[in-house]
């Protein structure tokens, strides 16, 4: 009985021997976990185990992951660590030639094969302009942004081997093979449905955070099916699905099931001190800007400051994150409700001794201009945390500065419902709200102009606008 024991527990240690053994000898020198999660290593072996025919680039069956090199995103700190890719991989040979079509920081956008693909320099040899892989390597396809459809027109930007830089509907740029596009009196049309892919510029980078139910995001822009969130002082697109909206007038996003989110490209950075043209003022997390290409951009307030003239200025480098190549002008309902009230007020003339109905809601009777932009903000319904209840022009100016809401005329084009502050006498002594812009002009309602409310008209570039107050409404 003993013997028997001693038997079997020989037996299991020698089969455990032989197994490690034979674990050690077939396992690489390098762990791919510490590269690749599980879930991308079984996504990879299930795309690309079953190959077995043979490709043009002479690509042998792939019978493990374990058997290339795998691209290392971390190659320095100012990198791409991480981009986020598409579904698609492929394994490149040593000395593989490659077309390079797109660029940002080490990385750089390669066409091959008619897909995109993200590829580290470090991977690269370059001798007489030509790209050549420098070992096996698994390299991943770039994240597709949108179809076109065929016979849909394209809004071409640029060329470059072999695929066409267009921008798309909504205003953002993207890259699409030529040879689905066709030339019909000297306008370029999609000849089949084709993929669009993502420009470096608009890439997604290192991961930012996960989250999960329950936790919370701030809206700052969406775009096909998207939405743009701060997260943590960085931008990050999310999934329209994977959140709910929870406070419309917060624009506060709740989560509703596991996520990791990855900060969104970026297409500009400024240089620290350098002057910064808003185009739009009113979201709490971030202001929307217009860089020198005419691009639009978005920026986190928590990165810029005012210079000794008040102009906003980056106070560090900053990023500036892309949202498109148009100007989406959603004019917020508040906007509306104080422009059209001042509207209504035109023509009202004070009494006796400043006595107007704006001051009885005061609580006094004085020079009332800033007075009767407080009237109408609280008419319209806009707390005072947006819109300071003031009395004397330069204390509203002052508050707008103090919350980085406050514009200079020469960095901003105002919109309706902006506050408008102006230089009379000895500094800022006069208030209006504006209710229309026109190409070179804005025209604003006053109170307190010869006793009266008017209308009035200003140049934009009218030396007596001192600034805006721009409400931060979202």
């Amino acid at each position: 009985m003993k013997k028997n024991i001693l038997l079997r527990i020989n037996l299991i240690f020698i089969i455990l021997i032989v197994y490690i053994l034979n674990f050690s000898i077939n396992t690489k020198a390098y762990d791919i976990s510490s590269i690749l999660s599980q879930n991308e290593i079984n996504s990879y072996l299930l795309n690309n185990k079953i190959t077995n025919e043979k490709s043009d680039n002479n690509i042998s069956e792939i019978k493990d992951i374990s058997d290339y090199k795998l691209p290392n995103w971390s190659s320095n700190e100012k990198c791409l660590k991480r981009p986020e890719t598409g579904k698609g991989s492929r394994v490149f040979n040593i000395n593989d030639k490659i077309d390079v079509i797109d660029e940002k920081d080490s990385f750089v956008i390669l066409n091959y094969d008619n897909k995109l693909y993200w590829c580290n320099l470090r991977n690269l040899n370059k001798s007489d302009g030509i790209y050549k892989i420098k070992e096996k390597i698994v390299l991943r396809e770039v994240k597709e942004l949108c179809i076109y459809k065929e016979n849909q027109m394209l809004d071409i930007n640029e060329k470059c081997n072999g695929y066409l830089k267009i921008k798309t509907s909504d205003g953002y740029y993207g890259w699409i093979n030529s040879k689905f596009s066709k030339n019909i009196n000297g306008i370029y049309y999609v000849s089949k449905e084709a993929k669009v892919y993502y420009t470096a510029d608009l890439a997604q980078m290192d991961s930012v955070k996960n989250l999960g139910p329950r936790d919370t995001l701030r809206k700052i822009d969406e775009r096909n099916g998207y939405y743009l969130v701060d997260v943590d002082g960085k931008m990050s697109w999310c999934n329209k699905n994977d959140v709910e909206l929870a406070h419309e007038n917060t624009h506060t996003l709740s989560v509703n099931k596991e996520m990791q989110l990855y900060e969104a490209g970026y297409h500009y950075v400024y240089k620290k001190g350098e002057k910064i043209n808003v185009v739009d003022g009113s979201n709490s997390k971030a202001i929307k800007v217009k860089l020198p290409d005419n691009s639009f951009t978005w920026v986190l307030r928590e990165d810029v400051s005012y210079d000794k003239d008040k102009n906003l200025i980056a106070s560090r480098d900053v990023k500036a994150y892309y949202t498109g190549n148009k100007d989406d002008e959603n004019i917020n309902g508040y906007r509306e409700n104080i422009a059209n009230i001042a509207c209504r007020e035109e023509g009202y003339t004070e009494g006796q001794g400043n006595r107007t109905k704006y001051g009885d809601w005061y609580g006094i009777n004085a020079e009332w201009c800033a007075i009767f932009v407080s009237w109408c903000a609280n008419k319209a319904g806009i707390n005072e945390d947006i819109i300071p209840k003031h009395s004397y022009c330069l204390d509203g100016a002052n508050w707008f500065i103090e919350h980085k809401c406050w514009y200079s005329p020469n960095e901003y084009i105002p919109k309706k419902g902006d506050i408008t502050y102006f230089y009379q006498g000895n500094g800022i002594n006069h208030v209006g709200v504006v209710v229309k812009v026109t190409n070179d002009s804005i025209i604003t309602m006053e109170g307190n102009m010869s006793n009266k409310v008017l209308k009035m008209s200003h140049k934009l570039n009218d030396d007596s606008i001192a600034g805006y107050g721009v409400p931060i409404f979202e």
